[in-house]
């Protein structure tokens, strides 16, 4: 049931665009770095955070102060050319070096849609940065091994023995080159991996520069997708990119964070005819759209009532409406949550209050949350509130953000990207 309801984070970017070469010599584009720099979405105080609409949906001048709580800190995997990817995480330390957290994580890696807790993670964010390094392929290749082995053998280093039965299979890969250019953070930059640029939620430029791919089997085919869809190479067997670096005190010690993985990775064979509205705006398989995006998920609640937030994850999308809906088997009242809401935006802030988690109807299983490109007429992408929460329940006092993911709404699943979709999260788990 479509239903079309009346009207009623700042982001910086941060990306590399990855020099031009010919895409029929495949052995060059083994070895091409694919990955791009990350966003840090800001609401221009210095805090992650904010958003709104394309018009008239950012925090009023009167809000409610966010209250304290205890820090949470979640990745989402929106990546749309893999099923799933493990992740590593570096903290830059104040004296200028480095060290690298533990192994490849989750150990059978994180499926597309899925979150992983990093509120735990030894990182004190008032000093430190936070970097992120993605894998995706035959993530097998990266048993027994830690972050720093993993990356060796991303970026072409000797094999371990160890390594998931790699043997002798070498890694080609290139080391990638930082990114230039600096961005300030300001109210509504778009998000994206944009030629050139690299900016931090303070205005500076953080270590965005882009990863390595290679292929340990020329052969095999990567776990994002099936094969050449070309005729041409295949998919490489690892792939990998570095992501921007949150910078210091960047994130507050008594908030929420989410932290969005978005966009396509690329690399040989991750091309099609509509990569842009699979990927986003500029995407080729040698330029890739991956970013990170960091919003802070607001704790502002009323009492009686269920707060709900939109965060437009998907690179590829125009400005998208978010509608909850309820079917015939269901009781409830049509609600629009956010209109007008681009890539990399949250809103509104404070959440939607307007309703107690009754008025969205029940069971959850035949409410549909249904997500418009604005303008539309028909939902391009269409879930039930309990199909995007998972376990979680929509309950009173409590806020969640329903998050989008994957290509342009309403683009099928035909090849070697995943299908867009809603994911909805407790603001505070």
């Amino acid at each position: 049931m479509a239903y079309r309801g009346l009207r009623l984070f700042a982001v910086v970017a941060a990306g590399v665009a990855l020099a031009s070469a010919c895409t029929t010599d495949h052995g060059s584009l083994s070895k091409r770095d694919w990955g791009s720099g990350g966003t840090l979405a800001g609401d221009g105080g210095g805090a992650a955070g904010s958003g709104g609409s394309g018009g008239a949906q950012d925090a009023a001048a009167d809000a409610p102060v966010e209250p304290s709580g205890a820090f949470r800190f979640r990745v989402l995997n929106g990546m749309v050319d893999a099923e799933r990817v493990k992740l590593c995480f570096r903290v830059k330390l104040e004296n200028g070096g480095d060290t690298w957290f533990g192994v490849p994580s989750p150990a059978d890696g994180l499926p597309f849609g899925s979150t992983l807790d990093l509120s735990e993670l030894p990182w004190q964010s008032a000093t430190q940065g936070l970097e992120t390094h993605v894998f995706a392929g035959q993530l097998e290749l990266l048993a027994n091994l830690d972050c720093a082995r993993a990356l060796e053998l991303a970026q072409g280093g000797p094999p371990d023995a160890g390594a998931g039965g790699a043997g002798g299979a070498s890694v080609g890969g290139a080391g990638g080159a930082p990114s230039g250019g600096a961005g300030g953070t300001g109210g509504a930059s778009s998000a994206g991996a944009s030629p050139g640029g690299a900016a931090g939620l303070d205005g500076g430029a953080p270590d965005a520069s882009a990863g390595t791919g290679g292929a340990a089997d020329a052969g095999a085919p990567d776990a994002g997708g099936a094969g050449s869809v070309d005729g041409g190479t295949p998919p490489p067997s690892l792939r990998w990119a570095r992501l921007a670096t949150i910078p210091p005190g960047s994130l507050l010690s008594d908030r929420s964070y989410l932290m969005l993985l978005s966009g396509c990775m690329g690399g040989p064979s991750f091309s099609d005819a509509s990569q842009e509205t699979i990927c986003g705006k500029g995407y080729t398989d040698v330029t890739p759209t991956l970013t990170n995006s960091v919003v802070e998920l607001s704790r502002i609640t009323q009492n009686m009532r269920a707060g709900v937030q939109f965060f437009n994850g998907s690179a590829a999308s125009g400005e998208s409406d978010l509608l909850s809906v309820p079917t015939e088997e269901s009781s409830g009242s049509p609600i629009t949550v956010a209109s007008r809401i681009v890539f990399g935006r949250i809103a509104p802030r404070p959440p939607n209050l307007d309703y107690p988690a009754s008025s969205y109807g029940a069971p959850l299983s035949a409410v549909e949350l249904q997500v418009f490109a604005y303008g539309a007429t028909t939902p391009g992408v269409t879930s039930s509130w309990q199909a995007a929460l998972g376990s979680a329940s929509l309950e009173n006092d409590q806020n969640f953000t329903v998050v989008l993911i994957g290509p342009s709404p309403g683009f099928a699943q035909q090849g070697w990207w995943q299908s867009p979709r809603v994911v909805a999260l407790p603001n505070d788990p």
